[in-house]
């Protein structure tokens, strides 16, 4: 368990960006978690999620000697199994009880609004948008960790007692993280929090639609009035579709960060996607090959889209294991809430609020991934955790058998 918080102090809340700088504590940490799931998560990697990972690991494993682009294949691959997928395994694997995975879900939120919060103090508004200095690569990094936060942090205000106070931290909270992404000016992150809503609202009564729906409509109100204007004029370019010229074709440089220059990006991905259907260019060398092939020469830039970047660089294969591996997580989620179902047993339906968390932060995920190079990062990895953990208390409980971990059983019905 001290390992799984660990893990998520070192990846969300990224504490030794600002001290302690020089040890190599994340590696220590991240080199004890690898041998901690050797030792304790076999178990895990019977689990759909786990499953599906490994086989999109072993498709990259296997475009490295086949892609065209061979250089620096390996150690990449190597990264996503020691990193992310360590993760994964440790945190599924440590809770042993309901209090151990509430832990987790708190530690989570809580690293994810500290470190969110020390950016925002240290680090002022850069051309317009909020970027952060350390492990950030940039502004994109803060709006995806900032959604990423929002439903846990409005899970563990939840907790909170009395009912007014809970309230007030909710939205207090939620208004926060909302104006962090604002400050970030990323266009995806506006169009992730539209889908992460829609989610939500899908869930509800028609009564408390309307009255979430009026709470929204509010929220952009003032969002709009508290943002700068810079950051309003960027974002109001989400609707516009620049076209296709042989200038951003040929010389992305003059066109950093806009749409048109992002669609030549994809329109790259795709037309390799095409020529390397099978292996790709190489697993994690697309901007390389941008960058450095004769026939090229563009600049050294990724896809902006995680599942261009994976079509791409290992292959269409490859894009299946991932988008088989991302469903997988889905999967999960759901058969947590089913078990946690409101005419289950009563003492299984703090899942409910755990689940719809976890599908909120997925849905996220999920659509920032259609605009961002999110391949290797963290996040998904922690919910397929958190996820699979939640599932296998839930079937303790149930009386399931511990085989069933990973599946998407029916709940138990209920003895009279």
């Amino acid at each position: 368990m001290a390992v799984a918080v660990a893990l998520l102090v070192v990846h969300l809340g990224r504490l030794f960006d600002y001290v302690l700088v020089g040890y190599h504590i994340p590696a220590v940490i991240c080199g004890a978690a690898a041998v901690v799931a050797a030792l304790c998560a076999f178990r895990v990697l019977k689990t759909w999620p786990a499953r599906a990972f490994m086989l999109f690991t072993a498709w990259m494993l296997l475009a490295v000697p086949f892609s065209y682009w061979k250089g620096g294949s390996a150690s990449y691959v190597f990264d996503f199994v020691s990193l992310p997928f360590v993760a994964m395994l440790v945190i599924a694997a440590a809770p042993r009880n309901v209090k151990d995975l509430t832990r987790l879900f708190s530690v989570t939120a809580a690293c994810a609004v500290l470190n969110l919060a020390a950016g925002v103090w240290l680090n002022p508004l850069s051309d317009g948008r909020l970027s952060f200095e350390g492990t950030f690569g940039n502004a994109d990094d803060v709006a995806i960790l900032a959604g990423f936060a929002l439903p846990f942090l409005v899970l563990l205000a939840g907790q909170v007692r009395p009912a007014p106070l809970r309230l007030i931290l909710q939205w207090a909270g939620a208004a926060w993280l909302i104006r962090v992404i604002g400050l970030t000016a990323t266009r995806t992150g506006i169009l992730a929090l539209g889908a992460m809503l829609l989610a939500y609202l899908a869930g509800l009564k028609i009564s408390r639609r309307l009255l979430a729906a009026m709470a929204v409509g509010l929220g952009l109100v003032l969002l709009a009035i508290s943002l700068p204007e810079s950051a309003l004029q960027r974002l109001s370019t989400i609707a516009q579709v620049p076209g296709f010229s042989d200038q951003y074709r040929t010389d992305d440089d003059e066109a950093l960060g806009s749409a048109a220059a992002r669609q030549a990006l994809m329109l790259d991905a795709l037309r390799l996607t095409a020529r390397f259907p099978l292996f790709g260019v190489g697993p994690g060398m697309f901007a390389a090959y941008r960058g450095e092939n004769p026939g090229v020469r563009r600049s050294w830039q990724n896809t902006h889209s995680a599942y261009l970047q994976v079509s791409s660089e290992s292959g269409v294969p490859a894009l299946i294991f991932y988008l088989l591996f991302l469903l997988s997580i889905f999967g999960t989620i759901r058969s947590v809430r089913r078990l946690s179902a409101v005419d289950s047993d009563p003492t299984l339906t703090w899942g409910r609020s755990l689940a719809l968390c976890l599908q909120l932060a997925w849905v996220y995920f999920v659509t920032c991934a259609m605009f961002m190079c999110v391949t290797e990062y963290v996040y998904p990895f922690i919910l397929a955790g958190l996820a699979l953990a939640a599932q296998r208390l839930l079937l303790q409980k149930a009386g399931a058998p511990a085989a069933n971990v990973g599946t998407a059983p029916e709940p138990a019905a209920r003895t009279t």
